[in-house]
């Protein structure tokens, strides 16, 4: 092997250990009396909306991470009733491909739009007499990739309360 396919190697291998975690701040929403913290995108920004029966959390850096928490009365103590409704919400939806993951607490889900693939999930949590479900924004697309990343936040933030 010539000396520059080495050195070629050598770098490559230097820039894929090198390859930094993006920066993360942590987000309490005690504040809005959810005693969670998530790690979120250092750039992102929290907005809160009370809603007639609901409230809306809204934490975005407008780029690549836009998640959607709703805390509203809780319906059923039944986290799997709970579910399976939202399973089958998304499944009503004209877009919808298919769920390409699902455990206990949550699904992420592929939607076909012109047959550009979208991603979404859903998370959810009861906790006292609140619900609490994590989503992906209703605005803009998302690979798998970043829904992966929403949802892992929102698995972390339960994991850790």
């Amino acid at each position: 092997m010539r000396i520059w396919q080495w050195i070629s190697i050598a770098l490559i291998g230097l820039t894929i250990s090198c390859k930094q975690k993006p920066a993360e701040k942590e987000v309490s929403l005690l504040e809005y009396g959810v005693p969670l913290t998530l790690h979120v995108p250092e750039d992102a920004q929290v907005k809160h909306s009370q809603l007639s029966f609901e409230e809306d959390i809204t934490i975005s850096n407008g780029k690549d991470f836009n998640m959607q928490i709703f805390i509203s009365p809780v319906t059923t103590t039944d986290k799997q009733k709970l579910l399976q409704q939202n399973i089958e919400e998304i499944k009503q939806h004209p877009y919808f491909s298919e769920i390409v993951e699902q455990n206990p607490e949550g699904f992420i889900y592929k939607m076909l739009i012109d047959s550009t693939p979208s991603y979404g999930f859903r998370l959810v949590h009861v906790m006292g007499d609140r619900e609490i479900t994590f989503r992906e924004s209703l605005m803009g697309t998302f690979s798998r990739e970043q829904i992966d990343q929403m949802y892992a936040t929102a698995k972390a933030a339960l994991k850790n309360q």
